[in-house]
């Protein structure tokens, strides 16, 4: 611990010596974070303006050299400006607390109103002080009558003294001289008596201050009844509080039994009285005070009344339309600064504004509010979404790509259509089994990839309709070991087709290849190895039933999650390697004798196919909702239909309208 015998810190003053003389200026502890309130919060302005005023007469007060004041007196005023006060304001401030005196520092300065002021003094009682109560709480209204001496005085002050008589007297007016000339006071000699009490005698010599202000009362009452009877309510209230301070002085012992015998008429025909209780039936003016048209006059303006005697329900009475909120209007002002946030809206707060400055901004979506001037929004539940206003929460629709929707019909019929007319074409097929263009084309594969072809324009069935967990399970790997069986099937033509012509050539090592086992067994190890894919798709990861609810905000999409991402990618690129490697096998044995060769029709049908089925998987990504499903299954469809048309109706047409190049001797002459 260090200390210096020159200095002594005592709470926020630091006593120094220099030389021969002490010195004081302003001490803060190191922990000391001196946090002054911010100019903007909302407190008072009075409060905010004092603060500085008298942070500042503090550093002039504790400083006693210029050096030390001016210094500190700069410090405080960048303490302020930090917290945003006005730095011209401070200045005037700071310049206006170096220039008084040390006297004035410690002591204040003294108003020129306190002047102005009336000032009694008397004995305390109890009812005194209710009068002096009442004559502050009411001197604003004295002072508007302009036969009242009252109108350049501040409020009186009343003070109390201990005396051994219970008499008061004023201190600016002697008693003595009631009928003095100087005072606005007129009382009559012996100013007055009892008002008849039989128990203590009455006054007889003296002038009670009570009864001085008794005499006074008796001015305003004039006044009063020349102005508004809300002001004899103040006459009505000092002058019981007199009656009941002279039954105080003089019948102590029995002060309850007169207070609640108290009854007298004021001058405006009123009727006084008290109850068993003590408490003094009210009735009361309701006052709108109005701005006048002298400046800092306000006008009376009764708009309605209360009396505590009428019957419950009918005491109060207001009249609305007599209330007059400003010289110009008669509506009632708004008290903020902004419109009530309505329903659907949320508040929003305004920087650089006070708490009850506020914006409204619409609810975001998939939110609601129900109330005015809400904090936040509710968010809806998964399965309803906002109305058009955003203050309810309505269900949303449920939607799924179903065989009564006309794109669900229109997918149908084209789905059967092309079915039946796969079954017509294996049908002239097999009619015609034993013409030469039937034989040329590998009848077994012919007959395999017709079937394979007709089961994939019905399989596209299974996308359509509410998805349940069988057609989940079965739409995927039923389409795609169906096609990989197809494009195998015109892998194996293509690739029967190389062997054929190759074989003819001599010292061929391929002959032996000659035959259909070859395409069958091809066939069979590339539908084997899809069906591997798609049992382990089902077993890992089987697909199932679920909804989307954020493709759109109004609606549920039923649909089926595949399960794995991955594993559909797979099937599809596994059809899609085939498809690619049966178009070069074509597009290579393309230039082989016509009459025999199907590989230019061939090689056109897996580019239709490959060209549908890379341009599907943009649009699968792009698309959302039940248009997903609709989008693989016009894949589906045309691709299908690609190879049926490329390949096989060429060849009906052959049989069925041009006969005559369906003939042995018209093939080979061509070859």
């Amino acid at each position: 611990m260090t200390y210096d015998k020159n200095i002594v810190d005592f709470l926020d003053i630091r006593i120094f010596k220099r030389g021969d003389t002490l010195h004081t200026t302003l001490y803060s502890k190191p922990t000391d974070k001196n946090s002054i309130l911010c100019a903007s919060s909302c407190h008072s302005p009075n409060l905010k303006k004092a603060l500085p005023t008298s942070q500042f007469k503090r550093v002039a007060r504790n400083n006693l050299t210029e050096e030390l004041r001016d210094l500190q007196m700069t410090e405080m005023e960048n303490k302020f400006c930090r917290r945003r006060y006005h730095k011209k304001a401070l200045k005037d401030i700071s310049e206006v607390a170096i220039e008084m005196t040390q006297r004035e520092l410690l002591y204040g300065l003294k108003s020129k109103q306190m002047k102005e002021k009336l000032t009694f003094t008397t004995t305390y009682t109890k009812g005194k002080e209710g009068i002096a109560g009442t004559l502050k709480k009411n001197w604003n209204l004295l002072t508007t009558d302009r036969d009242l001496p009252f109108k350049k005085m501040q409020p009186p002050r009343i003070g109390y003294c201990r005396a051994a008589s219970l008499k008061d007297y004023l201190i600016e007016t002697d008693p003595r001289e009631c009928n003095s000339k100087d005072t606005w006071l007129k009382t009559k000699p012996g100013c007055f008596g009892c008002l008849g009490c039989t128990t203590c005698g009455g006054l007889t010599t003296g002038c009670d201050s009570a009864w001085l202000m008794l005499e006074t009362l008796a001015r305003i009452e004039q006044a009063v009844l020349r102005n508004s009877l809300f002001l004899g309510r103040i006459y009505d209230t000092m002058h019981a509080q007199l009656l009941v301070e002279h039954l105080t002085l003089r019948c102590m012992m029995r002060i309850n039994k007169y207070l609640r015998k108290a009854h007298f008429t004021t001058a405006s025909h009123e009727d006084i009285s008290f109850t068993d209780y003590g408490d003094v039936p009210g009735h009361y003016d309701i006052i709108n005070w109005i701005q006048s048209d002298i400046p800092g006059k306000l006008d009376p303006n009764k708009v309605g009344s209360f009396n505590s005697l009428a019957p419950v329900g009918k005491q109060l009475n207001v009249n609305d339309s007599a209330i007059v909120w400003s010289p110009k209007s008669k509506t009632i002002p708004k008290s903020v600064c902004n419109e009530i946030c309505a329903h659907g809206y949320r508040k929003v707060p305004w920087k650089e504004y006070p708490v009850c400055c506020y914006g409204c901004v619409p609810c975001a979506e998939g939110e609601i509010s129900n109330t005015t001037d809400a904090e936040t929004c509710i968010k809806c539940p998964e399965d309803r979404w906002p109305n058009d206003k955003r203050t309810l929460c309505i269900r949303k629709t449920v939607e799924f790509l179903s065989f009564e929707d006309t794109l669900g019909i229109f997918l149908t019929s084209v789905s059967i259509f092309s079915s039946i007319v796969t079954i017509t074409v294996l049908g002239i097929f097999i009619r015609h089994h034993t013409t030469p263009v039937v034989k040329a084309n590998n009848q077994n594969l012919s007959y395999t990839l017709l079937l394979s072809l007709m089961l994939s324009f019905l399989c596209s069935l299974l996308f359509i309709g509410r998805p349940v967990q069988v057609s989940c399970l079965l739409r995927q790997a039923a389409f795609g070991i169906i096609f990989t069986v197809s494009v195998s099937s015109v892998l194996a033509k293509s690739v029967t087709v190389a062997i054929a012509f190759n074989a003819t050539k001599p010292d061929s090592k391929i002959k032996k290849w000659v035959g259909s086992r070859v395409s069958i067994h091809l066939v069979l190890v590339c539908s084997l190895g899809q069906t591997m894919i798609c049992t382990l798709w089902l077993a890992l990861y089987p697909p199932y039933p679920d909804y989307d609810t954020h493709s759109y905000i109004e609606k549920i999409i039923l649909e089926c999650n595949e399960g794995s991402v991955t594993a559909f990618y797979l099937v599809i690129g596994y059809i899609g390697f085939l498809s690619i490697v049966s178009f070069i096998v074509a597009f290579l044995v393309r230039k082989l004798p016509a009459s025999f060769n199907e590989a230019q029709m061939i090689t056109f049908s897996m580019l239709v196919f490959c060209s549908v089925w890379i341009s599907f998987i943009p649009a699968y990504l792009s698309t959302k909702g039940k248009f997903i499903v609709a989008v693989e299954i016009f894949a589906i469809l045309a691709s299908s239909a690609g190879l049926l048309g490329c390949i096989f109706i060429p060849k009906c047409y052959i049989i069925l309208f041009k006969s005559e190049f369906n003939t042995r001797v018209h093939m080979l002459s061509t070859h």
